[in-house]
């Protein structure tokens, strides 16, 4: 297979976003923002945690309402580790240039 252009990849990830709001279309009138939640958290963030399935039904719950409040902030605390982990790193490496 081929690299993929910049406009190619970008294609293909709205496409299977897309894909990802037609698994949950009947299940939810919220199904876009479902759709985008799933597609960002297992293909941009690579939720090892949860199967797709797993993650769809647990977006869809919280969509309707059930609350899963507690779950959602652990992903939030997180990633924003992850992001201050980062920004550390990269201070770090320009105070050594």
């Amino acid at each position: 297979m081929a690299k993929l252009t910049d406009s190619a990849r970008t294609d293909l990830d709205e496409t299977r976003r897309l894909l990802h709001m037609m698994l949950v279309v009947n299940r939810t009138k919220r199904f876009n923002l479902v759709g985008t939640v799933a597609n960002a958290m297992l293909h941009h963030q690579r939720f090892a945690d949860l199967s797709r399935d797993a993650l769809l039904d647990l977006l869809v719950d919280q969509a309707e309402g059930a609350g899963y409040a507690d779950w959602f902030t652990e992903q939030i605390d997180r990633l924003t580790a992850e992001i201050e982990a980062s920004d550390a790193l990269a201070a770090e490496d320009d105070t050594e240039d």
